[in-house]
């Protein structure tokens, strides 16, 4: 419970920095030109295609994990004349995964901030797109395709936030997979 208040008060305090870094970086493009806000889409770009090499590599952990569930699952069924020592060895593998899933759980709560804040810097973008189509003309039209990919942007990183809480929920599937996998050796070490 405390780790979980001490996350809030993190991504509190984190989602002070960023409101104060919008209102610098808002500051900053509207005394600058389109060429900063063309070097921000790219930045963004990137980042979001970091983001979603990590969000591929998800779905292929999990596989492996339930593998692994299932080969133990397997291995429980067959337990014979040696079910003490096996039970502490299987208890041994439920722990790891166990963390295993604690760190995948770390990670998707990571994406998940990572997606909330390229959905903020799209939308300072995005404003400020707008500022510089009513100060400047002739950027109009390089502005307007801007607007669109940020759009682009948006829509993918919309996807990806979805798609990172499927895996979530994916993920909390396994666990409790694993609590019944953990009763039911503690049972059977009765």
């Amino acid at each position: 419970m405390s780790s979980t208040a001490a996350k809030y008060y993190s991504i509190e305090q984190e989602l002070k920095y960023k409101q104060h870094d919008l209102e610098l970086l808002t500051q900053r493009i509207s005394n600058s030109e389109s060429y900063v806000a063309e070097q921000a889409i790219k930045d963004m770009s990137e980042k979001v295609a970091q983001w979603e090499s990590d969000i591929k590599n998800m779905p292929e952990e999990r596989k492996a994990l339930e593998k692994r569930v299932k080969d133990l699952q397997k291995e429980i069924k067959s337990l014979d004349s040696g079910r003490d020592d096996r039970i502490k060895f299987l208890e041994g593998q439920v722990a790891d995964l166990k963390k295993t899933a604690q760190q995948h759980v770390g990670k998707l709560e990571k994406q998940r901030e990572k997606a909330e804040q390229a959905s903020v810097e799209l939308e300072v973008l995005r404003n400020d797109l707008q500022a510089q189509e009513s100060g400047d003309e002739s950027a109009g039209q390089n502005n307007d395709s801007l607007q669109s990919e940020i759009e682009q942007h948006k829509t993918a990183i919309t996807e990806k936030t979805s798609m990172v809480k499927e895996l979530a929920e994916k993920i909390e599937m396994a666990k409790a997979e694993l609590r019944e996998l953990d009763e039911c050796l503690s049972t059977l070490s009765k």
